[in-house]
């Protein structure tokens, strides 16, 4: 008799188990929220949300902001580019929108009035709207041309006036796929706009040299993978570095010849272990800047040497999309990231010199260990966070977008520096040692009055012993009082910054010289023993610090494109008049 042939039947998908895991990770994300929101009014100076009519990819402050007649009334403005997942082109835009605010919250009204209406705060409103061929991946405004820029998910680059027509003034076609690498040039003189995407590819736009934008000034083709994102060193605008899938950082220099055989000046092959999302280079320090990654960790770098990072930074617990340093010269110490875990994290870097991250002392505490330089978390999303931007002006006035159409303005509250702490520390000292110098010359009187005679001596030291009990009645108080003053006192250091060795000349230098140029001035340093300054040259900083939550989960890939959309109601008023964006 034949053998007869049997059957093996699989399993039916355990989709239970995928519910129920969804189930909890929405129980935890709400439980968070909770605790965020109990503990928010403690954490920030301003916070307010608005629900907008479609998610958004990309936002960003407006430098300018105008304060009412009553001086009660702050009113701030931001661009927003919507992502409505739709295939219809007409269902896309940017917006301006402004956000009604308490006028306190700008340096130059130190008593603000209050409103005679409370509803007048947190009121935003849409002032203008311009068409969008598709999704808006990204946009960057130049508050010297008053245009902007958009990356569009097919890859072209849009440019649009802020006063002009709702339309783009121009279309820049070079890319043939989608992207989110664009920056301005930060030199006011030089109209220059850098593109990258999928791709691979990096564009140079130069609307001085080719004002139709027919075509990009140079494209440089040095990556192996996508080309995530882009950043101008802000002291010299020859200079730029690239970051992408390919987990490399790379160096470029302007003044290089365009030939077959270009390279970057400098590069970090292996810069990461996973895709390099986001780079920003420091506003002050001309050779460090800061890259985050789908590793889940931020690192820092010195140009000098992009062999081994400065310092990496430990507390997300997903993909790092985005990292920011703020442009204002008293808080340019901080150092801002946004990830996939709904997180916006605030690092000082004046806390390098507390050293390197212990792995083995956090496995061991978990919770209870976090990262030094780790000072403020926002952890208001309970979606992810697309993107986040620090106003250029307003000072720490934060703004940040998930993809649940959110969008929060916020404030923290950031008590004492890290200089304050230690200038404390030593008027306390101080002020110890003051005390115990009068104890000693007490007893130094004591015993020059036991040579008066036996009995003035006694009737000395009888006296003597009540000026004591005063002296130690009296000393809490002035060591209390002492304490005070010094707390307030307002304290300002100065330290002197390094900066890269390539100023000079930008006429064309071959691509040899400015590699033996950055190589002379190499140090060896590693990641466990490297400090870095962070200190502009003539500017003082004072950074500042708060709270930290951490958490650990799997990494993750970044996931650009995340459908969810949540529409609500938003009231669109039409401009009264032109706006200036200056």
């Amino acid at each position: 008799m034949a053998p007869t042939a049997t059957s093996v039947v699989a399993p039916p998908m355990e989709s239970k188990d995928i519910t129920e895991t969804y189930q909890m990770n929405e129980k935890v994300i709400n439980e968070e929220f909770k605790i965020w929101k109990k503990t928010s009014p403690l954490l920030y100076d301003i916070i307010t949300t608005f629900s907008s009519e479609n998610p958004s990819l990309t936002i960003e402050w407006l430098k300018n902001y105008e304060i009412d007649d009553s001086k009660s009334i702050l009113k701030a403005y931001f661009l927003a580019g919507s992502h409505t997942g739709s295939t219809n082109s007409n269902d896309n835009y940017v917006a301006l929108y402004s956000v009604s605010l308490p006028a306190g919250v700008a340096d130059e009204i130190t008593e603000p009035a209050s409103p005679k209406d409370g509803s007048q705060y947190c009121k935003f409103e849409i002032i203008k709207k311009w068409e969008h061929p598709g999704e808006v991946n990204k946009l960057r405004y130049n508050e010297y041309t008053k245009q902007f820029a958009t990356m569009t998910n097919s890859g072209d680059v849009l440019l649009y006036d802020i006063n002009k027509t709702d339309k783009p003034i121009m279309t820049l076609k070079y890319h043939t796929k989608e992207g989110f690498g664009l920056e301005w040039n930060p030199n006011k003189e030089k109209i220059q706009l850098l593109t990258s995407s999928e791709d691979s590819h990096i564009a140079l736009w130069d609307f001085q040299s080719i004002p139709d934008g027919s075509k990009p000034l140079r494209v440089f083709k040095t990556h192996k993978s996508i080309v995530n994102d882009v950043s101008w060193n802000k002291t010299y605008d020859f200079i730029f570095a690239s970051v992408g899938d390919d987990h490399s950082i790379q160096i470029h220099d302007l003044r290089v010849p365009d030939t077959e055989s270009y390279s970057p000046i400098m590069e970090s092959i292996d810069a990461h272990d996973h895709s390099i999302n986001a780079v920003d280079f420091h506003p002050v320090i001309s050779t460090i800047l800061a890259t985050g990654s789908s590793d889940n960790s931020v690192k820092c770098w010195d140009l000098r040497n992009l062999e081994s990072p400065v310092r990496k930074f430990y507390g997300h617990n997903n993909s790092v999309t985005q990292v920011k340093f703020n442009t204002q010269s008293d808080n340019c110490n901080y150092l801002i990231s946004t990830s996939l875990d709904r997180r916006v994290m605030f690092w000082d870097l004046s806390y390098l010199t507390e050293g390197a991250f212990d792995e083995k002392e956090y496995e061991r505490k978990k919770g209870d260990y976090y990262d030094s330089c780790l000072r403020f978390v926002h952890g208001g999303h309970t979606f992810r966070v697309s993107e986040f931007d620090i106003h250029p002006t307003l000072p720490n006035l934060a703004i940040s977008a998930d993809s649940g159409s959110l969008i929060q303005v916020w404030r923290p509250n950031l008590p004492a520096s890290y200089e304050d702490e230690d200038e404390d520390d030593d008027e306390d000292e101080d002020n110890d040692n003051g005390d115990d110098d009068d104890g000693d010359d007490g007893d130094d009187d004591e015993d020059g009055d036991d040579d008066d005679g036996d009995d003035e001596g006694d009737d000395d030291a009888d006296e003597n012993e009540g000026d004591d009990d005063a002296d130690e009645k009296d000393e809490p108080e002035k060591s209390q009082d002492a304490t005070s003053e010094a707390i307030e006192n307002d304290i300002k250091t100065e330290e002197a910054s390094e900066s890269i060795n390539v100023a000079g000349d930008e006429d064309t230098i071959t691509e040899s010289e400015v590699k033996e140029e950055v190589q002379e001035a190499q140090p060896t340093t590693n990641e466990s023993d490297a400090k870095v300054d962070v200190k502009p040259d003539t500017e003082s900083t004072n950074p500042e610090v708060s709270h930290a939550i951490t958490n650990e989960p799997e990494p993750m890939d970044v996931d650009k494109k995340d459908e969810a959309s949540v529409e609500s109601g938003t009231k669109e008023v039409e401009p009264k008049m032109e706006v200036d964006a200056a």
